[in-house]
């Protein structure tokens, strides 16, 4: 996945970089650095087949089981 794929499928999702890093931490229940999906973003390093994994998975969900999803890593970050 290209920065601007990832940008593109972050747009698409309705999420921010922010709310991608929580949407991470609350997924894998560890620290996600904010500035390692900035370089993902930016072409700095490369996406992880791992996250375009779960960029492809969050496309398939629900609007309505997403919000849940976001918000629940918002509580607990």
């Amino acid at each position: 996945m290209t920065p601007v794929e990832f940008r593109a499928a972050l747009d698409a999702a309705d999420l921010r970089q922010v709310d991608f890093q929580r949407l991470l931490a609350h997924l894998s229940g560890q620290p996600a650095d904010a500035g390692t999906i900035n370089r993902w973003a930016k072409g700095r390093r490369a996406v992880p087949p791992t996250v375009v994994a779960i960029l492809a998975l969050w496309h398939m969900l629900l609007k309505a089981k997403r919000r849940q999803i976001l918000e629940d890593a918002r509580k607990t970050s």
